[in-house]
């Protein structure tokens, strides 16, 4: 007997399906019995107004419904009464029994999408509920709507009133260059209805519901019908795939070259009916985010052609919106619409490619919204201006016109930032958004800001003392973006060698003297917020290196005692117990105190100071989950001095991931900063912590259940700890061997089976610092898998990145001894490497591919220097050339591109050839070629 063939699976859980409309479909005369029986099993299956959507799609009610449906259209599409009121039951009905689609189920998909491409062009309730229909499909598969993209924007564009006419038409797409969306499609297909913004105003205006009844009925129906059109022209722009609408955006943008319409969805943003312009004002908003690419095509020109390009046709377009939205600004328009339109201005200046659009509309929209700022005093209108001001800031930093208007808008964000004294409840979200407004402002312009230094303090000084905590938290991240600005402009002083005397630096010099005053510790003690501490840290991280080393002791002490106290929030005292109370607290402020203390360590005022490393690893290792070991002893010791150590109790609960990446970080951070460090201490780091630190990280990058970030981070501690951790400082050969073996494993696990190519190419850079260690003449098994596992990557990985990063390790060697038997085989991997970079072309993934060749190319030469024996040296002439072509090309090319600082490979390797080839290999034609060669890529980098 032959099996039956699986049914589709459908979606999981349920759907809504009303038994009274089943009921009602099953009792049409003429309904076939399939149908029928259909119906009464389904009907007996329904509990309160739900259905199983496998059992919907496995009755095959969707197929028979729309077969029934195309056999009434075939058959007769009169308006015979009777007739359309059953069509419409069975549409319903189909509507409801599509809540069951899944994106899997493109077949039956194709059959519903025919029929409601079918039915679209009918006439009133058939049409409306047509468009029901067409949003279920939305809503539930908008990824196989693009099949009939084209037809259904035709239709839709009639039934909205852009297109004049009643008869649909279908629209051809433009064609567009390979664009990259950053638009990812709703996970959740169980969605509800997220209609327009409804207003008190009736779909037709008062002269349209004045007149016979039978005309008011059918205004009223067409009413509803552009209304439903709309919303699910909405729906189009913000569910189906962003490659797939911007082909269509003549419907959507104004245009006269490209679009067979009479009109576009921004004509509608000046129509007479106030829901018909909101609702437009919302197409137009999905449409807009995300298409920052497309946008990017358009090209200003001020030469008339017979032919209009694409790129001209949508400067003028996106001109003409502009001209449209900031016409409407200047409109006497209620505060809704007013705040829609400016939610569409600040989606253009998001968006909008103004460096290749008409030099004057920036210039238009700040002085517009300048203009309006200072007439409007309705606070919603006010948080609205500001927010483009933010956008601005944030996404056209380096415009001229803003950088000139700067001044202008530092004086409209600072009147709003301050307290409104003239009311006794002021509303503070224009404050908030104010000082949101001038911490984008200050990455624009911190000029500006210095200019206005009095003002700055008194605002910040009226801020932080604010009985509101929200003003004080927007007050905190205003500092963070002021300090991170104006630290990044005394480093830039100080890279010139401008920095002596300096108003800037001494200005800064004050500014964290007055910040670190008591008064706002204080503060985080009175409003017990996370996010207030959170933001304080973060404030602490801008500081940077150089500044810190100017502070008076007393505060550099402050500072850092705060950070250290506040990573160790959370321990329990005595050997108690900690609470689940006390293990999900405080999980944002934490991880930036974390981030902020990794930040800190590589301060140059620390890199030797070791009784600081201690208390930094102290602070960390708890929020990290501890190895085994560690569980067992509890017990390391935290200071060499101290006979006997207290316990390292747990921090806050390690399997939040937030904390563990930011620690990971931290710690990798510390470990970076021991290794710079390594031989300028005036103490050595404790061995004992040292071990702890790697076997942490260890357990860190082998747990399955571990982020991305905290794998890469980790990775990158054990590679540093493995350089660290020396022969001497382990105690001996078989514990260096032991100590070596477990971190060379992790890595050969993160290199081999890394769950996404972050951690593997983190992993293999890691291993350069296992290499680059002196006394590995020894071949232990560990040292001979990681070069095999590194030969390997290095020659067929498929992702560049690892594969350069293979090439970072294998050339990382600083002695010969270290390759052993592998010296010849290295070469050979790296030269077949450099082969594959010719052979292989990935879209995209140019840039990367070009490092990898200068990245071999660099790795060969480093290998080349290592060569001490002239029979080696001639077994190298003969690697090399066997590809002579290939090895040539390749380093003449990339010394031309890698920068002086990484160039010295060349001329050491040159110097090694010289060296080798003045014996019994003079003479030999290979072994002149590669000196020649050498040699001349050494003059070309001195030069």
């Amino acid at each position: 007997m032959p099996r039956a063939k699986p049914a589709p699976k459908g979606g999981s859980g349920t759907t809504p399906l009303s038994s009274e409309m089943v009921r009602a479909v099953g009792h049409i005369p003429g309904t076939p019995s399939s149908l029928s029986s259909c119906l009464q099993g389904l009907a007996a299956e329904i509990k309160a107004g739900e259905v199983s959507r496998t059992l919907v799609i496995q009755s095959g009610l969707i197929q028979q419904v729309v077969s029934v449906l195309e056999s009434d259209y075939k058959a007769d599409s009169s308006p015979d009464l009777l007739s359309i009121k059953q069509r419409l039951l069975k549409l319903r009905l189909l509507t409801q029994a599509c809540g069951a689609l899944s994106p899997d189920l493109t077949d039956l998909t194709a059959q519903v999408l025919n029929l409601v491409c079918r039915v679209l062009g009918e006439k009133g309730e058939e049409s409306l509920a047509a468009l029901g229909l067409l949003t279920m499909l939305l809503l539930r598969v908008p990824g196989l709507v693009g099949d009939r993209l084209g037809e259904v924007l035709g239709f839709l564009a009639v039934l909205s009133g852009v297109q004049e006419g009643r008869e649909g038409c279908s629209l051809v797409p433009t064609n567009l260059p390979h664009l990259h969306f950053t638009q990812t499609a709703n996970s959740d297909p169980d969605l509800k209805r997220d209609s327009c913004p409804d207003t008190s105003e009736s779909d037709m205006s008062d002269g349209e519901m004045m007149g016979q009844g039978g005309d008011f009925k059918r205004r009223r129906l067409e009413a509803m019908v552009q209304k439903e059109a709309l919303y699910t022209l909405g729906l189009v722009a913000k569910r189906v795939p962003k490659k797939e609408v911007v082909s269509y955006w003549f419907l959507f943008l104004p245009d006269r070259c490209y679009s067979p319409l009479s009109s576009s969805v921004t004509s509608l943003c000046t129509h007479h009916n106030k829901r018909v312009r909101q609702q437009a004002l919302s197409i137009i908003a999905e449409f807009l985010n995300h298409s920052g690419q497309f946008l990017a095509l358009a090209q200003h020109t001020d030469k008339t052609t017979s032919y209009t390009s694409l790129s001209t046709a949508l400067a003028v377009s996106l001109a003409t919106m502009h001209t449209t939205l900031l016409a409407r600004l200047r409109e006497p328009l209620g505060p809704t619409e007013l705040v829609a339109v400016l939610k569409l201005v600040a989606l253009l200046t998001e968006h909008a490619p103004y460096p290749r659009l008409d030099s004057s509309l920036l210039d238009l929209v700040i002085r517009s919204c300048l203009d309006l700022a200072r007439e409007e005093r309705n606070p919603v209108i006010q948080v609205a201006v500001l927010s483009v001001f933010s956008s601005l800031c944030q996404h056209r930093t380096k415009e001229a016109s803003l950088v000139n208007s700067a001044s202008a808008l530092f004086h409209s964000m600072l009147i709003r930032a301050r307290p409104d004294l003239s009311t006794c409840s002021p509303d503070n979200n224009v404050r908030y958004m104010a000082m949101q407004a001038l911490a984008s402002l200050a990455t624009v312009d911190i000029h500006t800001f210095i200019k206005q230094a009095g003002d700055v303090k008194k605002l910040l000084d009226s801020s932080l003392e604010d009985s509101d905590p929200s003003v004080v938290l927007h007050a905190f991240r205003f500092i963070k973006s002021f300090a991170r600005n104006l630290t990044s402009l005394v480093e830039t002083e100080s890279h010139k060698g401008e920095v002596e005397d300096s108003k800037v630096k001494n200005l800064a010099t004050s500014f964290w003297v007055d910040f670190l005053k008591q008064s706002n510790f204080a503060l985080l003690d009175k409003y017990p917020n996370a996010n207030i501490k959170s933001a304080f840290c973060d404030c602490l991280a801008e500081m940077g290196g150089l500044l810190y080393s100017e502070l008076p002791e007393p505060k550099k002490l402050l500072c850092i005692t705060y950070i250290l106290s506040q990573c160790g929030e959370g321990r329990v005292e005595d050997g108690g117990v900690v609470s689940l109370e006390r293990q999900i607290q405080d999980r944002a402020a934490l991880s930036s105190c974390l981030r902020t203390l990794g930040i800190v360590v590589m301060f140059p005022t620390y890199v030797t100071d070791t009784a600081f490393h201690i208390d930094v690893a102290d602070a960390i290792l708890p929020h990290l989950p501890p190895t085994q070991t560690q569980l067992a002893s509890q017990a390391p010791q935290l200071r060499p001095q101290q006979p006997t150590p207290a316990p390292r109790y747990p921090g806050l609960d390690p399997s939040n991931k937030a904390v563990r990446v930011s620690a990971s970080w931290a710690l990798a951070n510390l470990t970076d900063t021991l290794v710079q460090a390594e031989k300028d201490c005036e103490e050595d780091f404790p061995v004992t912590i040292a071990r702890n630190i790697l076997y942490t990280a260890i357990n860190a990058a082998k747990d399955p259940t571990s982020a991305v970030n905290t794998k890469s981070n980790a990775v990158r501690c054990v590679g540093n700890m493995l350089y660290y951790l020396t022969r001497d400082r382990v105690g001996g050969e078989e514990e260096f061997d032991k100590v070596m073996s477990a971190g060379a494993d992790c890595m050969l696990n993160n290199i081999k089976t890394g769950k996404i190519m972050k951690i593997r190419w983190n992993a293999c850079y890691a291993a350069s610092n296992i290499l680059r260690k002196e006394g590995l003449e020894k071949n232990y098994v560990w040292k001979v898998e990681l070069l095999e596992c590194l030969l390997e990557t290095v020659r067929n990985f498929q992702n560049f990145k690892v594969r350069i990063n293979a090439a970072v390790a294998l050339g990382s060697a600083v002695s010969r001894g270290a390759l052993g038997d592998f010296y010849i085989p290295v070469l050979e991997a790296l030269v077949d490497s450099l082969g594959n970079t010719h052979s292989e072309e990935v879209f995209g993934e140019w840039q990367h591919q070009e490092n990898l060749r200068d990245q071999l190319s660099i790795s060969l030469c480093q290998v080349i220097a290592l060569c001490r024996e002239e029979k080696e040296f001639s077994k190298v002439c003969s690697v090399v050339g066997d590809s002579w072509d290939l090895v040539e090309t390749s380093l003449t090319h990339s010394i031309k591109r890698i920068s002086p600082e990484k160039s010295s490979p060349f001329l050491a390797a040159s110097q090694a050839a010289e060296q080798l080839a003045r014996g019994n290999l003079a003479g030999r034609e290979e072994v002149m070629m590669l000196c020649k060669l050498l040699r001349e890529l050494a003059m070309d980098w001195g030069g």
